[in-house]
């Protein structure tokens, strides 16, 4: 289980499309995974910086043609 409780959302930019989620208030932090990572792998980080707005994204998801923003498995 997470210990992130927001949802993720899709969006596209371009023809890619990108998972993102932002949790938390404060001041903005982005926070950016390496190749071969994802958004979830930021969620041990998530308790130890209560006071930032944390914004995560995966830098590509793939999304399945013809579906808006849904991830293709």
């Amino acid at each position: 289980m997470s210990v992130v409780d927001e949802a993720p959302t899709f969006v596209r930019v371009g023809p890619t499309g990108v998972r993102v989620r932002v949790i938390g208030q404060g001041t903005p932090l982005l926070l950016v995974m390496g190749i071969g990572g994802n958004l979830d792998m930021w969620d041990p980080l998530v308790p130890w910086l209560p006071d930032r707005q944390l914004i995560m994204f995966d830098f590509r998801a793939r999304v399945a043609p013809g579906r808006r923003g849904s991830p293709r498995r």
